[in-house]
Order: structure tokens, then sequence, then C-alpha cells
């Protein structure tokens, strides 16, 4: 079975099709591998994004897309390979934490729970 393949998109330009130089931060993703158990998810990526490029991943269901911007957040270990950003690597550096600006989930009520009422637990 043939897996499907994403195919990256890096242009020198803003979303407005403005170029910039030199804002941002350079990405390096070099032969990056990953696996889920016997399942490859990533086989053998090399991609190099400017500061100030604009990249889209596109893909169908199951290409690696999130898969790869996971690894690049830091939220992933790639099975092998190295990711660089701003020529650093990534790898053992732990992603920033994460700062909810929500409601937890159990506040969420809907009206079958609870006879109708809307109200957060205490």
């Amino acid at each position: 079975m043939t897996r499907p393949r994403t195919t990256f998109i890096v242009s020198p330009m803003t979303a407005k099709g403005e170029t910039t130089d030199g804002i941002g931060a350079s990405v390096l993703l070099n032969h990056v591998d990953k696996s889920f158990g016997a399942t490859p998810a990533i086989d053998d990526l090399s991609l190099a994004i400017k500061p100030s490029e604009f990249m889209t991943l596109l893909g169908p269901s199951g290409s690696g897309k999130t898969t790869t911007l996971m690894m690049i957040a830091g939220f992933e270990i790639p099975t092998g390979g190295e990711i660089y950003i701003d020529s650093r690597p990534i790898l053992g550096v732990p992603p920033p934490p994460q700062h909810w600006n929500g409601i937890p989930k159990l506040c969420l009520v809907s009206a079958h729970d609870g006879g109708g009422e809307h109200r957060l637990p205490a």
C-alpha cells in the first residue's frame, strides 16, 4: 500500500503577498523520520524554511502534515533525523508551557446534563 504524500509549498512572501526580509525564524528539518510503532508517518523528510517565508503543507489525511508540525513544535520526538530552529537543535528542548484561556471541558453543560439547568459546577 502506498502512503499518501504531503506537498510542501514555500514562498518568500507574507499572507498579503508582500515580501519581507529577516522577519521570523529559520526552520531546518534534516532527514527526519517518525514512526508510530511499526507504522511510518514521516520518511526521510528534509526541508529548509528561511525567515519570512510562508509555508503551506498540503496533502490528504494521513500524509504527515500534523505530525510534521507537532515535531517542529516539540510535541513529538522524531524517530530519526534532526530539527533546527535558528540553527539550534530542538531535540531535548521541552515545548513551551501551555496557557489555556478557555473553559475546561468539565464546565461545559448541556440541557441533557442536569435537567435543563445551565450553570457551572461549584
